[in-house]
């Protein structure tokens, strides 16, 4: 299981919502958050749209506020897999990055993201690993720079504070051929999507 530093979690997953997310894009269940209930349809709309993308969350971002977006890398860390083993899931590697970013828009730094990843280094090809070792760049754009083949697999959607702001996070595996290569939680605070459409 991949979780975010410095937030508190409490145990509301809601697995079936995420493989009706992987089969439909739409939903009619509830989230269960850390005041009770979050009905789907009720999260604003350009949140639900970054919780079904398979895309890179970067441009998408870009092309939802028209505004650039940085990555600001907090720390990465190469690991031994032994070091990691409680926390790898279905991610089969010696070498892991263990990843920590924010999305941030370029004009005010308001934090439009918060991105924890573990990432088998071993699997990947040699340039796209160079490339998340540099810290420059997205998962999702450096994925599409080299023409990797790839999906997403949404495991776990929840309703989250971090900081005292209410969010939204998902769990997700980027896969190639059913190996996963990737596993990564995205949290996203409410009040920024909330008033955007």
């Amino acid at each position: 299981m991949v979780v975010l530093q410095n937030t508190v979690r409490s145990l509301f997953i809601n697995p079936q919502l995420a493989a009706q997310l992987n089969q439909h894009g739409f939903s009619l269940y509830s989230l269960d958050g850390p005041e009770g209930p979050v009905a789907y349809s009720s999260i604003p709309p350009l949140l639900r749209l970054l919780l079904v993308t398979d895309g890179t969350v970067t441009k998408s971002l870009e092309a939802l506020f028209n505004i650039p977006i940085k990555v600001l890398v907090h720390s990465q860390e190469p690991k031994f897999a032994a070091a990691l083993e409680a926390a790898l899931g279905n991610l089969k590697s010696e070498r892991v990055l263990v990843r920590e970013v924010s999305l941030v828009r370029t004009d005010s730094l308001q934090v439009m993201a918060h991105a924890h990843s573990l990432i088998a280094l071993d699997l990947l090809p040699e340039e796209l690993a160079a490339g998340l070792l540099a810290g420059q760049d997205g998962i999702g754009e450096l994925i599409r720079s080299q023409g990797l083949d790839s999906y997403r697999q949404l495991e776990d959607i929840g309703v989250s504070r971090r900081d005292h702001a209410l969010g939204i996070w998902r769990r997700y595996a980027i896969c190639k051929q059913g190996t996963v290569l990737m596993q990564v939680e995205e949290w996203f605070p409410w009040n920024v999507y909330a008033g955007a459409m």
